[in-house]
């Protein structure tokens, strides 16, 4: 990091700063179930300087980026119509497909999820602090999406097997 991109992410994402998850939620408890997106032209490329020092990364906005598996785009690129495609591509998929799902149940056994797309094992990501399932692909309109997993158990009781199956979201 340059001098400058340290000051700038102390200032803005230090400990008086907004924190990444503070933003998400906030715009997760304002959209409601609506979809949302997070998309940017920003610099992409730690230590980048633009030799005054004025300019760097674009701290806090690729934090919310790559945590909402977003899109973004270089802003030095001089054309900004691929990525901006790429920013409306996803805008479009979001719209018609629900790709992230938040479960039902905390204290998920997160070696348990199994994520299928009309019968079809489809690879997905989890993140623990929102207890969201993101997945890769959706599938297309009227696809069936099926979210399983086990709940971490306290202990062992009589009986009782490594997880207790959760619900199916």
């Amino acid at each position: 990091l340059t001098t400058q991109e340290k000051t700038l992410r102390l200032r803005d994402c230090g400990v008086k700063g907004i924190a990444t998850q503070d933003v998400i939620n906030k715009v997760k408890e304002v959209q409601g179930t609506r979809p949302y997106l997070f998309g940017g032209v920003v610099h992409q490329t730690l230590d980048y300087t633009d030799g005054s020092g004025d300019d760097g990364f674009g701290f806090g906005y690729m934090d919310i980026i790559k945590a909402t598996n977003g899109v973004s785009t270089e802003i030095n690129d001089g054309s900004y119509t691929q990525g901006l495609a790429d920013m409306g591509k996803l805008a479009t998929i979001k719209l018609n497909l629900i790709l992230d799902y938040t479960l039902a149940r905390p204290n998920v056994d997160v070696k348990t999820i199994q994520t299928f797309v009309d019968g079809n094992v489809m690879p997905f990501t989890f993140d623990p602090a929102t207890n969201d399932v993101h997945l890769d692909n959706g599938g297309g309109a009227l696809s069936v999406v099926d979210v399983n997993y086990c709940l971490v158990q306290a202990g062992p009781g009589p009986g009782d097997g490594p997880g207790t199956p959760g619900p199916r979201d």
